[in-house]
């Protein structure tokens, strides 16, 4: 057993101990992520990889890195050489997959999926370290500094939209929902 995997484990039963939970809670923990991977696809994504939502592009990015969080906030990485390990090997290697090289963009997806997927990248950086991650990490931060609303119009300023000024439809009206994404992405990267 991994050196991280012990951390991991030991940090988790001070949190149940600190916070409440019980072996009932942590079954459901363990069932919720026995669901999710019976449900990533072979090319390792969630969802319907080319299904597209008018609204938000491909969901598929999205759903991705939410079940990414899922699995490492129960301390599974694809370092971690544990049960769902090759998992979340697979929803990185979808995600790096998709990414755009220029622009660091996931894909032809809203800003909510960019946000969720840089997080999931984020969070995974910094609890493996792996440098393979770091590039592309970079590069989808640039992408949510780079879309940033910066009109001097004070009802604007600061926030994110549905879309980047680079996608099919730009929203200049920023989101709270959205806006909290991406500045838990940033805020992840930043740590």
């Amino acid at each position: 057993i991994s050196l991280h995997v012990v951390f991991v484990l030991e940090a988790a039963a001070f949190a149940l101990q600190l916070r409440g939970g019980s072996a009932e809670t942590e079954r459901a923990v363990e069932r919720g992520l026995a669901y999710l991977a019976s449900r990533q696809k072979e090319q390792g994504h969630w969802g319907t990889h080319h299904y597209y939502h008018g609204k938000y592009g491909y969901t598929a990015i999205g759903k991705t890195g939410l079940a990414m969080l899922a699995f490492m906030g129960a301390g599974h990485t694809h370092k971690s050489d544990t049960q769902y390990s090759q998992n979340v090997r697979g929803a990185i290697d979808f995600l790096l997959g998709v990414q755009d090289e220029a622009t660091g963009h996931f894909s032809y997806t809203a800003s909510y999926s960019h946000g969720i997927a840089t997080y999931a990248l984020a969070e995974c950086y910094a609890l493996t370290q792996d440098p393979r991650l770091r590039g592309p990490l970079q590069r989808a931060v640039a992408q949510i500094l780079s879309q940033q609303n910066t009109t001097r119009d004070r009802r604007l300023f600061g926030g994110w939209g549905y879309y980047y000024s680079d996608e099919r439809t730009y929203d200049q009206w920023p989101r709270a929902s959205i806006t909290a994404w991406q500045v838990m992405a940033l805020e992840s990267a930043r740590l």
